[in-house]
C-alpha cells in the first residue's frame, strides 16, 4: 500500500510495481470482505512486546493464523526465525505502528485509476487480512495491471509458492514496453504481441530505499535479495508489499 501511493505521488522513481497481498489505497473499501474473525481477534490481543517469551508466542501464532491453508506450517523453523529476528531488533514494539503509513492524504483519495507504473498484484486465494478480493480491486483499478492468485495462500506466501511468484515478476520485468495482457487466475498468459512492459523493478525490504533499476532481473537475483535481506522462513517474512530485485544499501 505505501508501494501504491509511492507510485502514484512520485512515479518517476518507481519503474514498475508489484503489490503482494495488499489492498487498495485511497479507496472506499467497505465493499469488499473484511478480514478474518480469528486474525482479527488476535490483532485485538494484549501483547508484552518487551518480553522475549510473550512476543514470540504472539507473533508465532500471528504466523500460524496467514500461512497457507494448503502448505505445512514449519512450527520449529519459524519459532526460530522470530526468535532471531526479535533479539535483532530489540523487541517488537516499532512494527505495530507500521499501519499509520499506509494512511494517504485527501488530495490523493479515489485516485489510483491513475497509475502508469506498470503493476503486478500477486495474492493468495486464503488472505485472512485482505480478501482475494482486495487484491483483485488494486488490479482492476489500474488500466493494464496483471493479477497471479496462489491457490491456498495466506497473507504470508509459502516457499513453496515462490517460483511461481518469482517467475511472474522475472516475466513482468524482462518484457518489452507495451506489450502486455491481463493474465488469467493464478496464471500469467502472453498476449499475442507478448507480456507486460516492466522493464525495470523495485524491490522494497526493511533498510533499503536507494533502488537499482537495471532491466532484465533474474530468478538468483531475487532470492539472494530476499534470503540475505529478511532470511525468510516458511514465508513469513515474504508478503512485504512489494518485492522486485536488484535492490541496494542506501548508506
Amino acid at each position: 500500500m505505501i508501494g501504491q501511493a509511492t507510485a502514484l505521488k512520485h512515479p518517476e522513481r518507481v519503474p514498475s510495481l508489484t503489490a503482494i497481498s495488499s489492498s487498495p489505497v485511497g479507496m472506499n473499501t467497505s465493499h469488499l470482505p473484511a478480514s478474518g474473525t480469528a486474525w482479527m481477534e488476535h490483532m485485538n490481543m494484549e501483547v508484552g512486546w518487551s518480553d522475549r517469551a510473550d512476543a514470540v508466542a504472539y507473533m508465532l501464532e500471528n504466523a500460524r493464523l496467514v500461512a497457507s491453508t494448503v502448505q505445512p506450517f514449519d512450527e520449529a523453523e519459524t519459532r526460530a526465525f522470530i526468535e532471531r529476528d526479535f533479539d535483532r531488533s530489540g523487541g517488537f514494539l516499532n512494527a505495530t505502528s507500521h499501519n499509520v503509513l499506509f494512511e494517504i492524504s485527501d488530495g490523493w483519495q479515489d485516485r489510483l485509476h491513475e497509475m502508469k507504473v506498470p503493476l503486478l498484484v500477486i495474492h493468495g486465494t486464503a488472505d485472512p487480512v485482505f480478501p482475494v478480493e482486495h487484491g483483485a480491486a488494486v488490479a482492476t483499478a489500474v488500466e493494464g495491471a496483471g493479477l497471479v492468485e496462489i491457490e491456498g495462500g495466506g497473507h504470508a506466501l509459502h516457499p513453496a509458492d515462490w517460483d511461481k511468484i518469482i517467475s511472474a515478476i522475472i516475466k513482468c520485468t524482462s518484457t518489452h514496453p507495451n506489450e502486455w495482457s491481463r493474465p488469467t487466475r493464478s496464471s500469467h498468459q502472453p498476449s499475442s504481441s507478448g507480456d507486460k512492459p516492466c522493464p525495470s523493478f523495485v524491490f522494497m525490504l526493511s533498510g533499503l530505499r536507494s533502488m537499482d533499476t537495471a532491466p532484465g532481473p533474474t530468478k538468483a537475483s531475487i532470492i539472494r535479495w530476499a534470503g540475505a535481506e529478511r532470511r525468510c522462513t516458511n514465508g513469513f517474512c515474504l508478503p512485504a508489499p512489494f518485492s522486485g530485485c536488484r535492490a541496494k544499501r542506501d548508506n
